[in-house]
């Protein structure tokens, strides 16, 4: 493929980056109005959503490599603003989302388990916002926000209840039973 043609499809990429960021969008809120109403189906879209933008970016990151250096260092730039613009829409909604459980007086069973990735995003989530490159470029109150979301998951996953466990052998060696 020419280096034209290359720089064409990475344009047609990240345009689709551009979309993926709406699509985050939307489906914050649609997860945030659902979560409102005691439905939680809708945050597994939304999970969909950050993946699909972070696939992009790897596919993006990956065929740059490709094109002219002006051209990555372009690519590169442009990365870094939609980097913000998802930080900034992950942040927001992920403590406008755990805000709204933290409302809900009795949680459902699995709201725990729906939820325990969400820690080890959150730890992703701050470490990309506090990367170098982003210092100065983001509105402060995200990190506090960040801070707060975090504080009021680790609330809501000490008080949710968690899914059943029916294995009788949690701890015990099973005996066959004999039939006679």
């Amino acid at each position: 493929m020419t280096q034209a043609a290359e720089i064409d499809q990475l344009d047609k990429l990240l345009a689709a980056l551009d979309r993926a960021i709406g699509e985050v969008s939307t489906q914050a809120e649609m997860t945030h109005t659902a979560i409102t109403n005691h439905s939680f189906g809708a945050y597994y879209d939304y999970r969909d959503s950050i993946s699909q933008y972070d696939a992009l970016v790897v596919t993006i990151n990956h065929r740059k490599s490709s094109v002219p250096l002006s051209a990555q260092e372009r690519i590169t730039r442009y990365l870094l603003v939609r980097e913000r613009r998802v930080l900034a829409v992950i942040i927001r909604a992920t403590f406008d989302f755990f805000y709204a459980l933290s409302a809900i007086p009795v949680l459902p069973i699995g709201i725990r388990e729906l939820f325990a990735r969400e820690i080890n995003s959150l730890e992703v989530t701050k470490t990309r916002l506090r990367s170098p490159e982003h210092e100065g470029h983001l509105a402060p109150e995200l990190q506090e926000d960040l801070e707060l979301a975090q504080e009021i998951l680790t609330e809501i996953m000490q008080k949710a209840p968690s899914l059943l466990n029916f294995d009788d052998a949690v701890g015990k060696k099973r005996h066959p039973r004999t039939i006679k």
